[in-house]
C-alpha cells in the first residue's frame, strides 16, 4: 500500500489559505496574551491576599484584579478554541479528533 493512501486528500477551503493562516496565528498569538494576563493577575492577587500587613491598598488591588479574572479567562478561552477551528481548517486532513 503506498503512503499516499494513508493521508485523505485536504478539501477545498472557499479562500486562500494564507488568510485562514494569518487569522490562525492572530488568534494564537492573542491567546497567549490573555493567557498571560490571566496567570500574571492570579499570581498578582494571590500574593497580595496573603502579604503579612494587610491594608486597605492590598485588599482593594486584590479584589480589582479578581474581578477583571474572569474577563481574561473567558477571552483565553474563547482566542484558543477560534485557534484550534482555524487549525481544524487547515490541517483537518492530518488530524483525526
Amino acid at each position: 500500500m503506498p503512503a499516499n493512501n494513508l493521508v485523505p486528500p485536504p478539501h477545498t477551503i472557499p479562500v486562500h489559505w494564507g488568510w485562514l493562516y494569518f487569522f490562525l496565528v492572530l488568534t494564537f498569538y492573542l491567546h497567549l496574551l490573555f493567557m498571560n494576563a490571566m496567570l500574571g493577575t492570579s499570581v498578582i492577587a494571590l500574593v497580595h491576599e496573603f502579604k503579612p500587613g494587610k491594608d486597605d491598598t492590598n485588599a482593594a488591588l486584590s479584589r480589582d484584579v479578581s474581578k477583571k479574572l474572569v474577563f481574561f479567562l473567558a477571552f483565553a478561552v474563547n482566542l484558543g478554541v477560534a485557534t484550534l477551528l482555524f487549525l481544524q481548517v487547515l490541517y483537518g486532513h492530518f488530524l483525526y479528533v
